[in-house]
This record gives structure tokens, sequence and C-alpha cells, in this order.
């Protein structure tokens, strides 16, 4: 088995507990065998390829009798090159389901201020049917610009949508301050959609790298990677989201009455905002270089 791995950039610490990630696409055969791609190579997983060796072909034995005298001058006759046809490739559609999966999970959980954004919408949610809806809004807008980004139709530079995340995550925290009532119906369903546009051209980011090497660029494998990253992607909201919802709808209903579980919803929505905003607020410095 040969294995491969790499710590490249590893050293250097994007913010606390966050360091740099460099993502590979393997492609690796044997000599006039097939070459097998759609393995990411990661820091923390190596890839292993399993080595089926073929035997040696079988030498022709030497002639015993000593070679015959050469008299005159002579020119070596040059040996007949061997044409070799281009190694097929075989892409691994398992191993790109599992791995693309795997990275956008990792993408999303290693990077809070997306998390930060879905918790702002969450805790305005006062039902399930309400959270289904600004999930169901936000995943499809970051659905769609991920896959106009990974194949190469439309993009932004991080330059401009890193900072427009987090606006985005101040934008929705402070409207739960302040205009408590927006953060329902339709224009909150319109934010989220909008804004997950952004959020999406984020996430593509993480995704374009890895994709880079894959050699069907338009056809099944390139979906199949853009599909397994955003439901990775969705899975690691989920994590958050399922988790905030229930918590909120279990001390909502241990009040003791409507009001109470009114005046704690009212409290959940400011104060975990004033936390949201103030984090969103040191996603901007960093994301303008304030804090370098």
């Amino acid at each position: 088995v040969v294995t491969v791995s790499q710590d490249v950039l590893n050293e250097i610490e994007l913010s606390p507990g966050n360091r740099w990630e460099a993502n590979y696409i393997i492609r690796i055969g044997q000599a006039e065998g097939e070459l097998e791609e759609g393995m990411i190579l990661t820091s923390r997983r190596p890839v292993a390829f399993p080595c089926d060796w073929r035997p040696a072909p079988a030498q022709t034995p030497k002639s015993a009798s000593a070679p015959a005298a050469v008299t005159g001058s002579a020119q070596a006759e040059p040996a007949a090159l061997k044409t070799i046809a281009p190694p097929r490739i075989r892409t691994n559609y398992w191993r790109i389901f599992t791995d693309y999966i795997r990275l956008g999970l990792h993408h999303i959980l290693s990077g809070p201020d997306h998390l930060l954004f879905v918790s702002a919408l969450v805790l305005a949610a006062l039902g399930f049917w309400d959270l289904l809806k600004i999930v169901t809004a936000f995943t499809l807008a970051h659905t769609l610009t991920v896959t106009l980004s990974a194949f190469g139709l439309f993009s932004l530079p991080p330059l401009f949508v890193e900072p427009m995340i987090a606006i985005t995550i101040i934008f929705i925290a402070v409207e739960n301050i302040a205009w408590p009532q927006r953060a329902k119906g339709w224009g909150r369903l319109t934010a989220a959609f909008c804004f997950g546009l952004f959020h999406g051209l984020g996430f593509s980011s993480g995704l374009q790298a890895s994709m880079s090497s894959i050699s069907d660029k338009t056809g099944a494998a390139t979906g199949l990677a853009v599909g397994a990253f955003s439901l990775g992607v969705e899975a690691g909201h989920q994590v958050v989201v399922l988790p905030l919802f229930g918590l909120l709808l279990y001390l909502r209903r241990k009040q003791a009455s409507d009001e109470a579980r009114e005046k704690f919803s009212k409290s959940a929505l400011q104060y975990g905002s004033i936390v949201i905003s103030v984090a969103g607020v040191f996603y901007l410095a960093a994301a303008l270089g304030l804090l370098r």
C-alpha cells in the first residue's frame, strides 16, 4: 500500500484553533494500468492506494556462446520506439461522494461565520414550520451559487464576498434586536434567500480549489462533487440548527404561562442577537484586514 500524506501550510494559524488547510485531488495508478482519481488529500486524512503488483515478465535467457567479433565501422541502429497509449482514468464515484460530504461538513463547521448567520435566523423562529421555511430558503440560495460557481458560470472575488457575509450576520442580528416584527414572514424569507447567495459564494471557495484537478469538468464527477459538498454543508448546518431550536423550544415550554413564554422568547432573541452582532462586527473587521 502506498500512502500519501501532506501538511502544506498547516503552520499558518488564521484564527485561534483554525489553521490553513490545503486540499489536493490525487490521481494515482500503476504503469500500464488505470489511473484512479477522485480522492481528496487533506492534512487530516492521508490517501492510501493498494497496489496490485503484476508479476515481472519472463526474461529470455541469454546465449552462452561467445559474441562474434565485429570488424570495420558500424553504427548502432536505434531501437524502435514503443507507442504508449495514455492511461485510462477511472473515476471513483463513491470516493468522490464520501470525500466531498466530509469536505462540506468540515468547511461549514470550521467557519463559525456561516453558523452565526444561521443561528440568528433560528432565534427568530417560533415554530418548526417557520424554521423549515427559513432554512429551505437559505439552502436553495447557497446551493444555487455553489453550483454556478463550481461550473464556472458565476463568481465574485473573496475580497468582496467575505465582508458581505459578515454584513449579513450583523444585519440579521440587528434586525432581530431593533425590529423583531420584521424577523417573521416574507421579509425574513427574502433576506435568508438573498443573503444565502453570498454565503454560497463563500462555500464555493473551498470547493473550487479541491475540484481544480478533476478531469471531468462538466460531467457526472463534477455534479456528484457539488451535490455531495452541498449535502455536507447542509448536514453541518443541522448540527447547529436542530439542537439550538430544540433547546429554545424546550426552555420556552418550561415557562409557566403564555406571558412568561413570550417574555422568554423576546429575551432569547434580543440577548442572543446582541452576542451574534458583536461576533459579526469582529468577523467584518477581520475580513477587511483590520485585525492583522
